[in-house]
Order: C-alpha cells, then sequence, then structure tokens
C-alpha cells in the first residue's frame, strides 16, 4: 500500500479556509497547518487541490516505487504580500509627490498590478494553487 501525505500551512490568502484534496475523484479535506495521509492502492492516481473557484491543474503520479509527499500553496506566500503592500505605500507616497516622473511610475505599476489580479482571479484561476511534489524515498 502506497503513501501521499498532503501538507499545508497558514497562509493570508487562505487563512482559516478548508482545502479540497482530491485523488483519483475521491474528496479528502485539509485545514490550515495540518497534514493528512492517504492510503492507496492504486499505482497511478490523479490528484488536484481546490479551493472555492480556484484549483490546481490535474497531475498524474506514478507510485509503482515510491510514496509522495505533497504540499498546497497558494500562489501568493506570506513575503510576496507583504512585498506588494510595501510598494503599493511607495506608489501612494510617489503619486503625492511633487515630481511627475514619479507619479507615472507609481500609476504604471497600479495598474500593472490590478492587471495581473484581475487575471489570476478570471482566466488564470487554474494558476492560483501549486502542488509541490516530493518523493518519499
Amino acid at each position: 500500500m502506497k503513501k501521499i501525505i498532503v501538507s499545508r500551512k497558514n497562509e493570508y490568502m487562505s487563512g482559516g479556509q478548508t482545502f479540497s484534496f482530491y485523488v483519483n475523484q475521491k474528496k479528502y479535506l485539509i485545514d490550515t497547518n495540518s497534514s493528512i495521509t492517504i492510503d492507496t492502492d492504486d499505482e497511478i492516481v490523479e490528484v488536484y487541490a481546490q479551493l472555492q473557484w480556484m484549483k490546481t491543474r490535474v497531475i498524474t503520479l506514478n507510485q509503482t516505487e515510491n510514496d509522495f509527499n505533497i504540499r498546497i500553496k497558494p500562489f501568493l506566500d506570506n513575503n510576496s504580500i507583504k512585498m506588494g503592500v510595501l510598494l503599493f505605500i511607495i506608489s501612494v507616497i510617489f503619486m503625492i509627490s511633487d515630481y511627475d516622473i514619479l507619479d507615472l511610475v507609481a500609476r504604471v505599476f497600479l495598474i500593472s498590478m490590478m492587471a495581473i489580479y484581475v487575471y489570476t482571479f478570471t482566466i488564470g484561476y487554474r494558476s492560483c494553487l501549486k502542488l509541490e511534489i516530493n518523493n518519499l524515498s
């Protein structure tokens, strides 16, 4: 019997929400800062994770020799969010400055960030979550 260990850490984006993790279309729930161990007899399994409308791509694992350790990661980790907040504050300071070039830079940055978020949460919803897969030997 092969094992799949699925874990996740607490991230700002997914706070206290429960993720759904699927192994061969069977649903498992995983809470914040926890892990689950799934035993399976199948040699080839299809896995993916889902949080609300966001989902990962379906990944096929061949379990002939190895067990797998899978970590669910949102596309924005805690450090990325802190950096984005810092850049947003700097952009606002640039916008209220008297220098036209700084105002232009700030506006371009804010419009670019808004476009990235709109894309990610609409058309690019499959890139919002990622599965980090490691073999256990």
